[in-house]
């Protein structure tokens, strides 16, 4: 008597046969003695893995495997100045977003657009004919130098009660940006 090797069940690596239900004595070979056996398939639950490429990103939470038919939801990681357009199967993300996980390995990596953040300008009463409007993240920004007739330009300030002047906006600077023309009035000498 030969027992089938090639047994299957959805989602399971067949293990072995075995003499109990607990899966403690695996059944080798029919004893020379005539007796009746009840045996036991063992299964193990297929399991896969998920490799990532964060591609300058990070993430706390990542699944990095599972088992059969298991619902699993992708992790969203973070880089700053970056927003995340998903998970794809390709370095390049030509192909579809992955939004279903389904029973196989997978390398996925992540997506990003670089994030582009406005700047406003409180002139102050000054005109500037050059003004930036937008910058990307890891950008560096040369502000523009505004005119106002009667008055000497002293720099851009990040508040309006601020006296400390700012001349660029830097490749680390994130969200949007506002600054205030900060002007001195020229002053006027009469001759007597």
């Amino acid at each position: 008597f030969i027992l089938p090797k090639e047994v299957n069940k959805e989602g399971c690596k067949f293990v072995g046969w075995y003499l109990d239900s607990n899966f403690t004595e695996e059944f080798n070979k029919l004893s020379e003695e005539t007796y009746n056996y009840t045996l036991y398939a063992k299964w193990e639950v297929l399991s896969y893995v998920i490799d990532y490429d964060l591609n300058s990103g990070s993430c706390d939470d990542l699944v990095l495997s599972f088992t059969h038919n298991e619902e699993i939801t992708l992790p969203t990681p973070e880089n700053e100045g970056h927003l995340f357009l998903g998970w794809y199967e390709t370095v390049d993300g030509v192909e579809e977003k992955v939004e279903t996980i389904t029973n196989r390995d997978y390398v996925l990596y992540a997506k990003w657009e670089t994030m582009n953040y406005t700047i406003s300008y409180d002139l102050n009463g000054g005109s500037c004919d050059n003004l930036v409007l937008s910058f990307n993240h890891n950008e560096e920004i040369v502000l523009p130098t505004p005119e106002k007739d009667g008055y000497n330009f002293l720099g851009w300030a990040k508040t309006k009660t601020s006296s400390e002047y700012i001349t660029e906006i830097g490749t680390d600077a994130t969200g949007e940006f506002k600054v205030y023309a900060k002007w001195e009035k020229i002053p006027v000498f009469s001759k007597i």
